[in-house]
């Protein structure tokens, strides 16, 4: 009976190994398979760079880095998005490269320099709001920001961008603002209260503060002095209603030369 239940361990340790040794075998080959296709989406990307193709150049760039984090792509990733105009994404890529312990010495160095350079050309949006709710979301190019941004110089990259302010799903209001590289820029949206709004885009008085007809035998509404004074305070309230985008910039930072502008690098993907 012993040397059954000892064999019976023993064919079962076999089978447990052997299912091990399987699944490590089907890893294997697919992290050989995903180094293959990054290693190709590299190659594909280095050749976009020869055309200047930048978009292309970018795509391939992020799907390889996907696959097979490395810092070569990652600060190739960075050099294509600093052509189109990602400055902010750029500059994160190469800081993060920079500071890759695991990466070569040349290639921090490099990054470091890119990251430097992208830096002075990064640009900062600043959004203030009077009149907002707790539910009120700001957007920035249709991309909702942080409630924690608002008041804050944040990292923009240059160009014009729309800030707005919605509310239940609906947009209340929209500003326009140029940020310059390097420059930092104001939006202001100011937003009267639900009430007060709903009243102006009526052209009256909300029906709550309205009073109660008079009754028969009473003195007309336009009579009386509080309907007048209704009036007057709703119309004194469309007057000031104000949605205002000020820009500011400071004169763009020349960029800080560089090995690597623009030829960009060309390792091997391990």
């Amino acid at each position: 009976m012993s040397r059954g239940i000892r064999a019976a361990g023993l064919a079962l340790c076999v089978v447990v190994a052997l299912g091990a040794s399987t699944a490590t075998a089907q890893e294997a080959d697919s992290e050989l398979q995903r180094s293959a296709l990054a290693r190709s989406l590299f190659q594909e990307g280095l050749g976009f760079v020869a055309h200047q193709d930048w978009a292309a150049a970018a795509d391939r760039f992020r799907r390889a880095n996907e696959l097979h984090p490395s810092p070569a792509i990652r600060l190739n990733l960075a050099l294509a998005d600093e052509h189109l105009g990602r400055l902010v994404e750029a500059y994160e890529l190469a800081a993060e490269t920079a500071q890759d312990a695991g990466a070569p010495d040349e290639l921090r160095q490099q990054a470091s320099s890119a990251a430097e350079r992208l830096q002075s050309r990064v640009g900062r949006l600043r959004i203030r709001v009077q009149g907002q709710t707790p539910e009120d979301q700001i957007t920035v190019d249709g991309r909702t920001i942080p409630s924690v941004a608002v008041g804050v110089a944040m990292p923009t990259d240059p160009g014009t961008h729309a800030v707005a302010l919605v509310r239940s799903g609906e947009t209340i209001t929209t500003v326009s603002v140029e940020v310059t590289e390097g420059g930092t820029a104001d939006a202001t949206l100011a937003v009267l209260a639900v009430g007060v709004r709903d009243a102006v885009e009526d052209h009256g008085v909300d029906a709550s503060l309205r009073p109660a007809p008079p009754q028969s035998g009473g003195r007309s509404v336009l009579e009386e002095w509080w309907f007048w004074a209704i009036v007057g305070g709703t119309a004194a309230v469309a007057v000031v209603v104000l949605v205002t985008a000020l820009a500011a910039s400071s004169a763009a930072a020349t960029p800080i030369g560089g090995n690597l502008t623009p030829p960009f690098i060309d390792v091997e993907v391990r």
